[in-house]
């Protein structure tokens, strides 16, 4: 009897004898259009509880009721095991999943992280980047993926020079020279691969801006503008001194 009873007590302190949840929660990776599998087992469940899946504050299954119309998500129970499927995920099926029940009341969290190779994009999209001595230039790269990509950026023909600057993506070029000329390459890195793109710079010596033609015709025209009204005014005066000699020999004719 006093055996029975120590049983008894160590069995409701510790929850080894107790029902509920003995899945442990466990951090899931998988790649973009991959299948994933979250367990759930609950040992001894009682017939007044409920399991229910959650996505956050979502709720997804009570039982092996769906409450979502995604029909990626299924639910499949063998005995007392709740599995969690989700087909095909995406990378905002990334979240914390929760598996609890009703009686008495016990939860896990599953963490699943859905990976996404990078990609990086460069602007401006110039091929090349035509440039002139003394700039300012400004070469923005963007990377996208799931981790969040680290980027960096290289010259692909030499080492980076002095006057360049990499801050959060971009590459700035102070007071470009025609020595800063040359391919530079943008990397996108996460735990699934990398990605990488490049861009060749191309320094134009002398001040004319040849990538702005409307600016050059522009200032042409304003001077040709100029011009002919500088002959108006010459021929205008030319015709009112004329009027004027004309008006003279009239009021004194020859005898």
């Amino acid at each position: 009897m006093t055996y029975l009873v120590l049983l008894i007590f160590i069995c409701s302190e510790i929850s080894v004898c107790s029902t509920g949840i003995t899945t442990r929660g466990r951090e899931f990776r998988v790649s973009e259009g991959q299948s994933v599998e979250l367990p759930c087992y609950v040992d001894d469940l009682q017939d007044e509880a409920a399991v229910v899946w959650k996505r956050g504050d979502e709720i997804l299954f009570v039982d092996e009721e769906s409450a979502v119309e995604d029909q990626r998500f299924q639910l499949h129970r063998d005995h007392n095991n709740f599995t969690l499927i989700i087909e095909r995920v995406e990378p905002y099926d990334t979240a914390t999943y929760i598996c609890s029940i009703t009686s008495p009341e016990q939860s896990i969290k599953h963490h699943l992280q859905v990976n996404v190779p990078p990609s990086a994009v460069i602007s401006p999209d110039s091929h090349p980047l035509l440039v002139n001595v003394g700039e300012n230039v400004l070469i923005k790269c963007i990377g996208s993926g799931n981790p969040t990509p680290v980027v960096a950026w290289s010259r692909k023909d030499g080492a980076m020079p002095k006057n360049v600057v990499t801050k959060n993506g971009q590459l700035r070029i102070l007071k470009i020279t025609n020595a800063d000329s040359g391919v530079y390459q943008c990397s996108a890195s996460n735990d699934v691969s990398s990605a990488y793109e490049s861009i060749e710079v191309v320094v134009q010596s002398g001040s004319s801006r040849t990538h702005e033609p409307c600016e050059f015709l522009l200032f042409h025209l304003y001077s040709l503008r100029q011009f002919l009204c500088a002959v108006c005014t010459v021929i205008s005066s030319l015709y009112s001194l004329l009027v004027f000699a004309s008006l003279e020999v009239l009021k004194y004719p020859v005898a």
